[in-house]
Formats: C-alpha cells, structure tokens, sequence
C-alpha cells in the first residue's frame, strides 16, 4: 500500500505541469496505442471480385469456393445442349463418299507412279516422278521427289 500513496505524491516535471504538457501527454499515448494496434493488426490483403451483372461475360474464369447443384430438367438440358452444339463452328463435315474417292484417287496416283522407269540417276527419276505427279494434279516439291524416287519407298 505504501507504493500507491507514493504514486499520488508524484509531481510531474515543470514542463509537463500546464494544459499543453497535460494534453501532450493524452495524445502521445493515444498515438502509441494507435501505433501498436496497427503493428499487431495488420491489415489484411483486399480480395478483388468483379462485380459482375447478368448477362455479361466474366473477364476470367468464375469458380465457387463449394459445390452445387443446378436441378433442370431433361428435355431443358437437351436443349441446352442442341443450342450451345449448334452455335459451335463445324470443323469438320462429314461426307460419305469422300473414303472412296480419296482411296480411289491415291490408287490412280500410285498406279501412274510405277509406270516411271528407273533411270540412271535418282534426280532424273525426281524430275520424271513430279511431272507424272503433275499429270495427276498433285504437286510435289523436289525433296518430295527425291523421296518417291526410292524404290525401297
């Protein structure tokens, strides 16, 4: 109990003793605690989310952080599915016929390839080989040629 009557006895020094000392010191612990929350508490990182309306397309991709469900019904998610088919550019279209005639063709191709004769030399034969090839309507290069005119080929 002695050490509490000590601190009623305490005098502040001359320079603290007026208004702006006894002030001062009201702000000086209001900016240490200031200070000390802020550097016990930092601020988190701020998570952007686009605000996004309906309608508009997301600039990235939207992934919920859990799992749901969509309910619909099946003539509705078949039809879902025939529109969004239908908006997608086809690649490729599908012709029947078109094995035939490809296969027909290459046949004629290589039948006019193996009426070329051997020649003496590789590039005489290149140089018959592409104009047979010409003959066919297909175009060949002189590396193309030159791999054509090997018999093991």
């Amino acid at each position: 109990m002695r050490w509490l009557t000590s601190l009623s006895r305490f005098e502040p020094p001359a320079a603290l003793r007026g208004p702006v000392g006894h002030h001062g010191m009201r702000v000086a612990v209001l900016l240490g605690v200031a200070l000390a929350t802020f550097l016990l508490f930092p601020a988190s990182p701020a998570v952007e989310y686009p605000v996004l309306e309906v309608g508009a397309v997301a600039p990235e991709n939207v992934i919920a952080p859990f799992e749901f469900r969509v309910p619909k019904a099946a003539d509705e998610l078949q039809r879902e599915q025939e529109d969004a088919a239908r908006s997608v550019v086809p690649v490729f279209q599908y012709v029947p016929g078109a094995l035939d005639s490809a296969r027909r063709e290459l046949n004629a191709f290589m039948r006019a390839l193996a009426t070329v004769p051997e020649a003496r030399s590789p590039g005489d034969r290149a140089a018959a080989i592409q104009q047979v090839a010409a003959t066919q309507g297909v175009t060949l290069t002189a590396e193309e040629a030159d791999y054509l005119a090997d018999a093991q080929r």
